[in-house]
C-alpha cells in the first residue's frame, strides 16, 4: 500500500495559472505522474525521481520505490488518489510539496477494497528546466 501511497499522492494535483512559472512546471511534473500511477506505467512514473531518492527508511531508495510500484500494481489492479490541502513551496532549485492524500486501491470497479488517508511530505530538486524527486515520507493521518 505504501507504494500506491507515494505514487498516487504525490501525483496527483492541478495544474496552476502561469505554465512558465517554476510551480507550474513542478505541478505538471506531479500531474504526470500521477496519470503514470493511475496506468500502472512503472517507468514513466520513474521518470521523475531522482538517482539519489531517499523514502522515509534507508530501505527504501530509487529502486525500492520502483519494487513498491511494481507490487501495488500487482496487489491492486487499480489505483486511485485524491489530493487535498496541498501546500506547494519553490526555493529557486528546490521544492516542497505536502498534501493529504486518499489512496484507494482494489480491482476494476466502482468500490475500492482498500483505502487510507495519508499526510506527504516530498522534496524536489530543479535539474536544468526539469523537477525530479529527491525525497517523500508518508504517514497515516492522525499517526504521529
Amino acid at each position: 500500500m505504501r507504494a500506491a501511497i507515494l505514487l498516487m499522492a504525490v501525483a496527483l494535483v492541478t495544474a496552476c495559472s502561469d505554465p512558465a512559472s517554476p510551480e507550474a512546471r513542478l505541478r505538471g511534473t506531479i500531474d504526470a505522474m500521477e496519470e503514470a500511477g493511475e496506468a500502472g506505467n512503472r517507468a514513466d512514473f520513474m521518470e521523475f525521481v531522482a538517482d539519489d531518492f531517499g523514502g522515509p527508511s534507508a530501505a527504501i531508495d530509487r529502486k525500492g520505490l520502483s519494487d513498491m510500484f511494481r507490487m501495488q500494481i500487482l496487489v491492486h489492479t487499480r489505483v486511485s488518489a485524491v489530493l487535498s490541502n496541498m501546500d506547494l513551496q519553490v526555493y529557486g532549485d528546490r521544492a516542497t510539496a505536502t498534501f493529504h492524500a486518499l489512496l484507494t486501491g482494489g480491482p476494476r470497479a466502482w468500490l475500492p477494497e482498500t483505502g487510507r488517508i495519508y499526510r506527504i511530505e516530498t522534496g524536489w530538486r530543479l535539474d536544468g528546466s526539469d523537477w525530479e524527486l529527491i525525497s517523500a515520507d508518508w504517514k497515516p493521518l492522525g499517526s504521529s
